[in-house]
C-alpha cells in the first residue's frame, strides 16, 4: 500500500506545520504579554494557531493528495474535516 504512506506524508507534513505555527505563537505570544496577564494568551492563541496552520498546510497539499486512490481522498477529507471540526 504505497498510497496509505503517502497519505500518511501527507498528513504529517500538514501537522509538522500547525505544531510549527502553534510554536512560534505561543512564543511571540508569551515574549510581548508575559508581563501583563501571564501565560494565558500564548496558550490560548497558540491553539488556535496549531488549528489553522494545519488546515492550511493541509490546503497547500491538495495538489499531492489528488494523486491518491478514491479512499486515500477520502482519508484526506477526513483529515481535513476532522481539523475543522475540532477548532476550539
Amino acid at each position: 500500500m504505497p498510497w496509505a504512506m503517502m497519505l500518511l506524508a501527507i498528513i504529517c507534513t500538514s501537522l509538522a506545520y500547525g505544531f510549527g505555527a502553534g510554536i512560534f505563537v505561543l512564543v511571540v505570544t508569551n515574549k510581548f504579554f508575559w508581563g501583563q496577564l501571564g501565560p494565558i494568551p500564548g496558550f490560548l492563541f497558540s491553539s488556535y494557531a496549531f488549528v489553522i496552520g494545519t488546515f492550511l498546510a493541509g490546503l497547500f497539499q491538495i495538489r499531492r493528495a489528488r494523486t491518491l486512490p478514491k479512499w486515500g481522498r477520502v482519508g484526506f477529507g477526513l483529515f481535513l474535516a476532522l481539523v475543522v471540526i475540532a477548532f476550539p
